[in-house]
């Protein structure tokens, strides 16, 4: 049974004798700390067809009488023992929280005998501790999204079951501040009940939530709205707010009361990172050149913002935490930023871990966050977090830092949570065990326990999505659609769209392809790389892949529902893949010199009626996409970012077609159409 746990038990000894699969569970003196808790209503509401009773006896006794290895604090708080022979359970333990995780073991090992079918328990002993001390998962559901409490409710009881006990809820502004009407406080975001519900629960079940709202950087959804424009750094992209702005520090305390008044957390995550904008305003640009100018005067900025921003935490009775890439990379502030401020190292590839052992020799607490790798995209990418997860906690359990945490950014795009399942369950394993794990043996214990199939079919589905097609595929079809007006363009956005009014200006019949107006249309609509051998390759792989889900819904004993997920995944690539092809076609016939000098002959109205015949094609894949993303919202509690987002292509699309067709009645249709190019876009994207 070794083989099947997730997170792996450190050690495993399995009896000879057997003990009758029970039929109930019960509690010889259940401490009064555990009752409520996730793990006991799991075991008690155990409902087999089998004999008697399991009887749970518990013996709290110091960690030297169960386990011989010299174990830190943390490793001796979350240390346990758990015999299971005769038809009892005996858990011994120091402290309650090492109780807590034995029961959740427990919980996982009787599923185990019963989605594999076994008439009997095996006589067994487990013990077990953790490797590193903060084993973390943050979740990113703000980004447009809808709040749907049931579905973070699953995300955080996943976590707990794969003994995590840390969580970062990623708010941006997708939080009610009761502070802050106009944000909008309306049913698409996390209200403070909602919130002090999750947090009750998770404190429960030892887990800490710590909300983020970003204090600098990444503030598009706050800046967005009208009546905070003027704390923004640079106008043109409304990303970052203005340091220097006394507005801002009132409107940041504002948010932190409110996130301290709900959250039990000591720490406050501010986020700090990619503020990429330093320095745009009069007042800031003013500001670094006191002091240095250049990345030195930036440097000096941001650690004026950060000591503000401290302050403020300080003042609700709390820490902050940071993303440690602007300290990275501005190593004149690093000896001056205070030690209480946690660092969260982001290194999402696998190449350079060098800044760990940096702010570990300079007194941060650090955590080393690895990601999923599922942002701008439809799916975590394999191969890459897989790689990641594993030489990254490797050296956080090396240099003996604190701890590790998992990112899953960005839940849209047509992607889930569940996309990245394998990620989420890896990086609980490693961060637990600290031990790596072979694809195919990981797949096999994560397949046995969601799915409760000891088959491999998950692991081979999980390849040809994850690696064989997602791999090379990033930028889902709905990345780029906002309401419009939009005052912002984020990081990115402006820029290409620069590019595309240039190329448009300075059209002619023989532009290079990549200063095309299509070209910048196809970057902003859909993925802006094409090898047609590669999609062919992936369309094969698309098949497979659902061959795949239907064989794992047949025989799946669990939560065969969420597979609904992995066939999106699916449909979402096989749309892209035709979407690219024709607006590469249409390209094509835009670039004929006929074309560009006809002006309303044949070749004009040919390429007009092939891209409008296009348009009401993608209108009627947008609403089979619409379809099954309702079913996946509202079945299964996911976020309804996707469904918004296929509203907005539906509406625009219908605006597109018909403008290109009223051009036909223009006097001068080529040059209307270049400027429609431009226009389109600039308002709507």
């Amino acid at each position: 049974m070794n083989p099947f746990f997730l997170p792996g038990v450190r050690e495993y000894r399995q009896r000879a004798s057997q003990t009758p699969m029970p039929a109930t569970v019960i509690f010889d003196r259940l401490p009064e700390r555990l009752d409520g808790t996730l793990p006991v209503d799991d075991l008690r509401q155990w409902k087999q067809t089998g004999k008697g009773a399991l009887t749970v006896s518990f013996h709290p006794c110091p960690v030297k009488t169960f386990c011989r290895a010299p174990l830190r604090p943390f490793q001796r708080r979350e240390a346990y023992r758990l015999s299971v022979t005769d038809g009892r359970v005996r858990v011994e333990y120091e402290t309650e929280e090492g109780a807590f995780r034995a029961l959740t073991t427990l919980a996982q090992f009787l599923q185990l005998h019963a989605d594999l079918r076994r008439p009997t328990l095996a006589a067994a002993v487990m013990t077990d501790y953790p490797a590193l001390e903060y084993r973390g998962l943050m979740y990113d559901f703000a980004r447009n999204q809808v709040h749907r409490q049931t579905h973070v409710l699953e995300v955080i009881r996943l976590a707990i079951r794969f003994k995590t006990n840390h969580m970062q809820l990623y708010l941006e502004d997708h939080f009610q501040f009761p502070s802050l009407p106009a944000y909008p406080g309306n049913r698409h975001y996390l209200s403070p009940g909602q919130a002090h519900e999750l947090d009750a629960f998770a404190r429960k079940n030892f887990l800490t939530l710590i909300p983020q709202t970003n204090c600098l950087g990444h503030n598009e959804g706050a800046l967005g709205r009208e009546i905070f424009n003027d704390l923004m750094e640079d106008r043109f992209r409304g990303a970052q707010v203005c340091p220097s702005n006394p507005a801002t520090l009132r409107h940041l305390d504002l948010r932190l009361r409110d996130l301290a008044s709900v959250f039990s957390s000591p720490l406050l995550h501010i986020g700090g990172d990619e503020a990429w904008e330093l320095g745009y305003c009069s007042a800031c640009r003013a500001f670094a050149k006191r002091h240095g100018g250049g990345d030195r005067g930036k440097g000096e900025l941001y650690l004026k913002h950060l000591l503000a921003v401290r302050a403020i935490a300080a003042r609700h009775g709390r820490r902050i935490a940071v993303w440690g890439d602007m300290i990275k990379n501005h190593p004149g502030i690093r000896r001056r930023v205070p030690r209480d401020v946690v660092i969260y190292d982001w290194i999402y590839g696998n190449s350079d871990y060098a800044s760990l052992k940096t702010f570990r020799d300079l007194g941060f607490t650090v955590i080393a966050a690895a990601s999923s790798s599922s942002y701008e995209s439809v799916g975590m990418n394999l191969p890459r977090c897989a790689d990641n997860i594993q030489s990254l906690f490797h050296d956080a359990n090396r240099l003996n830092i604190r701890g590790g945490e998992m990112t899953v950014w960005e839940m849209e795009h047509g992607t889930f949570f569940h996309s990245s399942l394998f990620a989420v369950a890896y990086a609980a394993h490693f961060l637990w065990s600290g031990r790596r794990l072979p694809f195919d043996n990981m797949a096999r214990r994560l397949s046995v326990n969601y799915f409760g199939l000891d088959a491999p079919v998950f692991g081979r589905l999980t390849k040809t999505l994850f690696d064989e097609i997602q791999a090379h595929f990033r930028k889902g079809l709905l990345s780029a659609a906002r309401e419009a007006p939009v005052p912002t363009l984020g990081y990115g956005g402006w820029d290409n769209l620069m590019r595309l009014r240039k190329a448009i200006f300075w059209w002619t019949s023989d532009i290079p392809e990549k200063q095309s107006p299509f070209y910048h249309l196809i970057g902003l609509l859909t993925t802006p790389s094409y090898d047609p051998e590669y999609f062919e390759r992936g369309q094969k792989g698309v098949r497979r892949a659902q061959a795949d889900i239907a064989e794992l819904r047949r025989r799946a004993k669990r939560r065969a529902d969420i597979l609904l997920v992995y066939d999106m995944t699916c449909r979402m690539y096989d749309f892209t893949v035709w979407m690219t092809e024709r607006i590469r076609a249409l390209e094509k016939d835009y670039h004929r010199g006929a074309l560009a000098q006809a002006r309303g002959d044949r070749g004009w109205h040919r390429h007009l009626k092939g891209l409008t015949d296009f348009l009401t094609e993608i209108e009627r894949r947008y609403r089979e996409l619409r379809a099954l993303q309702r079913i996946a919202s509202t079945r299964y509690g996911h976020p309804e970012a996707d469904i918004r987002q296929l509203d907005i292509h539906l509406s625009l699309t219908r605006r597109f077609r018909d403008k290109l067709l009223r051009l036909k009645q223009s006097r001068d249709p080529l040059p209307s159409y270049h400027r429609f190019l431009l226009e389109y876009p600039l308002r709507h994207w």
